[in-house]
């Protein structure tokens, strides 16, 4: 079985009082947080920060690390494993500009509505460890 690993972010802005992090649809339709495949020699930090700006045009800079996925699926008849590393990262710059292939929409969200848009059940503890790491910050 060939292994796959990505990496992406938990994007997050200050906005007044509160936080707000960005997801994005992306082209099955469900809503997640931006992410993608590691180049060959590419430190996995690097993954994260440079699938961010391909997908969403944001620029950012990584706080922590959250943790990381693996589940496994099958392309073109072959099992796959992929194993996600998801970063906590702060959004340097905010304005929007979609990769139209990855992300078929994107929207700013408060730390309350995070978890009633995601599309992807695997993805909850993560989701809550950075929304614990998230509301720290704004508190």
């Amino acid at each position: 079985m060939k292994t796959e690993v990505s990496a992406g972010g938990i994007v997050f802005r200050v906005r007044g009082a509160g936080v707000e992090v960005l997801l994005m649809r992306d082209r099955f339709g469900r809503w997640t947080f931006p992410k993608g495949h590691q180049d060959p020699g590419e430190a996995i930090e690097t993954t994260a920060l440079r699938e961010i700006e391909e997908e969403t045009g944001i620029l950012g800079r990584i706080l922590d690390y959250v943790g990381e996925i693996e589940y496994s699926f099958v392309s073109e008849g072959h099992l796959i494993n992929k194993k996600v590393h998801l970063y906590l990262v702060e959004a340097i710059s905010s304005d929007l500009n979609l990769n139209d292939f990855e992300a078929k929409d994107a929207q700013w969200v408060g730390l309350e509505e995070i978890e009633s848009h995601i599309g992807y059940p695997d993805l909850a503890d993560l989701i809550q460890k950075g929304i614990t790491r998230l509301g720290n910050l704004s508190s």
